[in-house]
């Protein structure tokens, strides 16, 4: 009867915290008295809680990690020179046009979501590292097709130098992590599968190619703003690259 109750009680827990994150505006937010309502008597709100805070101090309340697609949303910005050099100062590399930080974030963010679909990526390597590795495939990829021009000699190794600083852990066995995600997302996407890209690839380096108006990129990227880290860089990644 005991395991019968707790049973429901993890139910009704885990049903408030869906509830929770699909309404995030507080006039839809369900008061955790409902469910003890719906229990009809069987769980107090009281009990709820103390089980709640049980439960997710089990698990280190780490209940929603960030995923390999908001660490490129943020790794991708140190691709800009004026981020390199404040993580560190003595890198010497060149600025990268602003159009090809778009194709690679593009390319990128096509292989982060290529990642859920092996179980390496998910299990054997942290988001962090595998949003890392999937930046620097793209960049080889479209250095390869844009040309120096676009993205100068160097980005890549100081883009890595970078990152391997950041993550949290030893700079050995983090470089042996983003290496073994960048053979895996080589794998999921050979660089000749990114040719029959919709958007079609291979034509990104020629200068006739029809781009979108100016106007309309800046219709679709107004208001956003680039992730920022409430506790400064280190200590950012630190706090989110667990698995």
């Amino acid at each position: 009867r005991r395991r019968r109750r707790r049973r429901r009680m993890l139910l009704l827990l885990s049903s408030s915290s869906k509830k929770k994150k699909r309404s995030p505006s507080p006039a839809h937010v369900i008061n955790i008295g409902v469910f003890a309502d719906l229990s009809r008597g069987l769980l107090t709100v009281e009990s709820l809680e103390k089980e709640e805070l049980s439960l997710v101090s089990k698990l280190h309340f780490r209940l929603h990690p960030p995923t390999s697609g908001i660490f490129n949303e943020y790794l991708i910005l140190f691709l800009i020179r004026q981020n390199a050099l404040r993580v560190n100062p003595s890198l010497e590399v060149g600025s990268i046009q602003e159009d090809a930080l778009h194709h690679i974030f593009e390319v990128a963010k096509y292989h982060t979501e290529l990642s859920t679909f092996d179980v390496t990526l998910t299990s054997q390597c942290r988001p962090s590292c595998v949003a890392a590795a999937s930046i620097l495939n793209a960049l080889e990829y479209l250095r390869q097709r844009l040309g120096d021009a676009k993205i100068p000699p160097g980005v890549g190794d100081a883009f890595e130098s970078n990152a391997i600083n950041m993550v949290p852990g030893n700079p050995d066995e983090t470089a042996d992590e983003i290496n073994k995600a960048r053979q895996c997302l080589r794998q999921l996407c050979p660089p000749e599968s990114l040719d029959a890209w919709p958007g079609g690839w291979n034509d990104l380096g020629n200068k006739d190619m029809e781009e979108p108006p100016k106007d309309q990129i800046m219709e679709e990227g107004a208001g956003a703003e680039a992730p920022k880290s409430p506790t400064g860089v280190n200590s950012d990644i630190t706090c989110c690259t667990s698995r």
